[in-house]
C-alpha cells in the first residue's frame, strides 16, 4: 500500500514523500518513506534535497490520513537538517552501486572535485553530499 504526497506552491512541484505501509493491515503500522524537496530553498538558500529514505513506526492505523502526513512531515524536516551518518552514506552506496561500493567511495569522483567519497565522509557537508550524489545516481538524474 503506498500513500503518495505531492506539495506544489502555484502549480510548481517543490517536494514529495512516498509512504509504503511495511505491516499490511496491522492495528500498529510501520512504515518506509522516501522523500526529496525538488527544488533549492530561497529563505534558507539550502540545495534541493534528493531522497531522504527515513522510517516512521508504531503508527496507530487508525489514525486519520492528516495524523500520518504530519508525522511524515516531521520526520523529512528533521532529517533534512540533519546529515546523515557515515554509516548511513555506506549502506546508501551498497544499495545504489552494489559490490563494488566500497571501490566507488575510494574512486575520485569528477562530479566531487576530483575528491574520493570516503574522505568526504569526516564532515557534514560532505556526507550530504555523498549522500545526495548517491540519490542522484539512484534516481536516474546524469551526474
Amino acid at each position: 500500500m503506498m500513500l503518495q504526497i505531492e506539495i506544489r506552491i502555484n502549480d510548481r512541484f517543490v517536494a514529495f514523500a512516498n509512504v509504503e505501509n511495511l505491516s499490511g493491515l496491522a492495528d500498529i503500522s510501520d512504515y518506509a518513506i522516501v522523500g526529496a524537496r525538488t527544488e533549492p530553498n530561497p529563505l534558507t538558500g539550502a540545495d534541493a534535497v534528493m531522497h531522504q529514505k527515513i522510517f516512521v513506526g508504531d503508527h496507530p492505523r487508525r489514525q486519520s490520513v492528516w495524523s500520518l502526513v504530519a508525522k511524515v512531515a516531521r520526520e523529512l524536516a528533521k532529517r533534512e537538517n540533519a546529515a546523515p551518518t557515515p554509516a548511513e552514506v555506506r549502506k546508501l552506496a551498497a544499495d545504489v552501486i552494489g559490490p563494488d561500493a566500497l571501490a566507488w567511495l575510494r574512486r575520485p569522483a569528477m562530479v566531487l572535485e576530483q575528491r574520493r567519497p570516503i574522505d568526504m565522509l569526516k564532515t557534514a557537508d560532505g556526507r550530504r553530499r555523498v549522500f545526495t550524489l548517491l540519490g542522484q545516481i539512484e534516481g536516474g538524474v546524469y551526474v
